[in-house]
């Protein structure tokens, strides 16, 4: 186990944000540039991911390509017109804070309005979304929950284009490698024969890990293959993804698992060659599990510490800053996460909350990767009957209280409630606590449990377990919320 570490933390700038921002038509890129680094003084930031392609098969955001047409945004072709890439500013203006950059492809990527403009509240099929590439290539596509399909690595075509755009944006950028980013979106392979067709990912990742290979002899360096992926083996298999493969060929150098909860860490590191490689899991500030919208720093301390004391390298921030007004507040448990998210030292001095892990609020999606599909809350359970919810911890400081938030409980409900076998007692019962991080906040019954100072709980996943009361009037309950503190 890690203590007392500073790890450097990865931030992936999320493509969303930037182009949103630039509609402003009297922005300079100074003012820009200003605005994306106000965070990195005094930061704990290692390297950025530069998340800004979008739909990178079809357009570029950077002038020096000859494979591809500049992307039509008004600003960008204005900066173009005089002269100025975005994509060197920002590699540039990285390096003088002694960051290096990557850049981040995303393998599927729904479609946005062309010409470019904020496609809020604009139908998925809307006729403005149309993709040319995919419409001269449909054999290259995957039907599924998106209108016009995802991108196909089982077909050859599509795995030489992405490759030919990668090489020239390594070719042409000084870019210390590149992230191949299988969480947004999927299905990458074809629905159904996911499993079947595994090889054609792997060949792909191969294809770029050899290709970087070339580059980086060229120009005398090593250049780094990171991978997004799911936060579990057996939940990348079910979108096609045979990562232990990918490690123990050694084609990769950083694994960036999960995103929106627990991450399996010991299973990646057990893989023979995961003792070479850096395991950095993803955590997303905006499509985070359902309930735990732009939450507490507690939440966020709870969630790093538990990575770092699991073997983690580090964490990869995807989503942080993700407002869409330069005007806006920044939100302050995201700023504290910069300055402190890197050092376990700091925040085991810290209180944490440690959540049950819930299911909801990602429809960008279609098999494992994101959904949360196989998280335990919310639980309905009946009366009479009860419920072993578990709850990730390593635990750092005395204990507080554990609170539970119950929908249709009312006082007395609950005939007992124990914390990894032990009783707790003397709940304090709530009529309503709002359900506080939630995109659309309810109010729901709530019990308090206060917790013995002395209680040390076992590193790892800890079940809590309810028993509701036998009651001759038939009734059901939804746990939506079992939240652990500490002091």
């Amino acid at each position: 186990m890690k203590m007392n570490m500073n790890y450097k933390l990865i931030l992936q700038e999320d493509a969303n944000v930037p182009l949103n921002l630039l509609t402003r038509p009297e922005l300079t890129v100074d003012e820009w540039l200003s605005h994306r680094f106000r965070h990195i003084p005094g930061s704990m930031i290692g390297s950025i991911v530069w998340d800004m392609g979008l739909e990178s098969e079809a357009w570029s955001v950077y002038t020096r390509s000859r494979l591809l047409p500049l992307r039509d945004h008004p600003k960008l072709q204005e900066w173009a017109a005089r002269g100025i890439d975005w994509l060197d500013h920002c590699i540039e203006t990285a390096a003088r804070y002694g960051i290096p950059s990557f850049w981040n492809h995303r393998i599927s990527e729904i479609d946005l309005p062309h010409p470019w403009s904020p496609p809020t509240g604009m139908a998925l099929d809307d006729k403005r979304r149309e993709n040319p590439l995919k419409k001269a290539h449909p054999e290259w596509l995957v039907p599924c929950w998106w209108p016009q399909g995802l991108w196909n690595l089982a077909h050859p075509g599509i795995r030489m284009h992405k490759l030919s755009i990668l090489r020239e944006l390594m070719e042409n950028y000084p870019l210390s490698g590149l992230q191949l980013d299988f969480a947004r979106h999927t299905p990458c392979l074809p629905p159904g024969r996911e499993w079947e067709m595994r090889d054609q990912a792997t060949e792909f990742v191969r294809m770029v890990r050899l290709m970087l290979d070339e580059v980086g002899k060229k120009r005398e360096r090593k250049l780094e293959l990171l991978v997004r992926v799911g936060d579990t083996i057996a939940g990348n298999h079910q979108d096609g993804l045979e990562v232990e493969r990918w490690i123990a060929e050694g084609l990769i150098d950083v694994l960036i698992p999960g995103g929106r909860g627990t991450v399996d860490i010991a299973a990646f590191r057990r893989v023979p060659g995961g003792e070479k490689i850096r395991i950095c899991p993803s955590f997303d500030a905006h499509h985070t599990a359902e309930g735990y919208h732009a939450p507490c720093v507690e939440y966020l301390r709870g969630f790093f510490c538990n990575f770092y004391y699991q073997g983690a390298d580090s964490v990869s921030l995807f989503n942080w800053f993700g407002q869409h007004n330069m005007n806006a507040p920044d939100d302050p448990a995201e700023l504290i996460m910069f300055r402190e998210g890197g050092s376990l030292e700091k925040m085991s001095q810290q209180p944490k909350m440690y959540a049950a892990e819930s299911r909801g609020e990602y429809p960008w999606a279609q098999n494992y990767i994101y959904r949360n599909d196989d998280k335990p809350l919310p639980a309905t359970v009946a009366h009479g009957a009860g419920a072993i919810i578990p709850i990730e911890i390593y635990q750092d400081r005395p204990l507080d209280r554990l609170e539970i938030l119950v929908e249709g409980m009312e006082p007395g409900d609950i005939a007992e409630l124990r914390l990894n076998g032990i009783p707790l007692t003397n709940a304090e019962y709530l009529p309503e606590r709002p359900d506080r991080y939630a995109m659309n906040v309810r109010m729901y019954p709530a019990a308090l449990y206060p917790i013995d100072k002395t209680m040390r709980l076992p590193n790892g996943r800890n079940p809590v377990s309810v028993l509701f009361r036998a009651n001759t009037n038939p009734k059901l309950f939804t746990i939506r919320r079992i939240e652990l503190y500490t002091k």
